[in-house]
């Protein structure tokens, strides 16, 4: 593992730890950080998505993290898709 990696994978354990906490506003300044180091951590994309929904109702700003997370092979942005697409009056 190298050091991106490791790195990568702290802001991202820092963001999910933010989060349980309700600092979503800085969970998703962490997520941003892991994404900065690698662009293909599809975890994030999902994650950083997810909060923008679940913590602010933000369906239209969330939309492209779950695309993105998509396209790297995540299943759950699917249903992330799916809820934003029906917030907007798109499904």
């Amino acid at each position: 593992m190298s050091l991106n990696s490791n790195l990568e994978l702290a802001w991202l354990n820092k963001g999910m730890a933010l989060a349980a906490l309700g600092k979503h506003e800085e969970c998703l300044i962490c997520y941003g950080a892991a994404l900065e180091i690698n662009p293909q951590l599809q975890q994030a994309w999902f994650l950083r998505g997810l909060t923008l929904v679940n913590a602010f109702q933000r369906y239209r700003e969330a939309l492209p993290y779950f695309e993105q997370a998509e396209r790297l092979g995540s299943k759950e942005a699917k249903e992330g898709l799916a809820l934003c697409n029906r917030a907007l009056g798109k499904a």
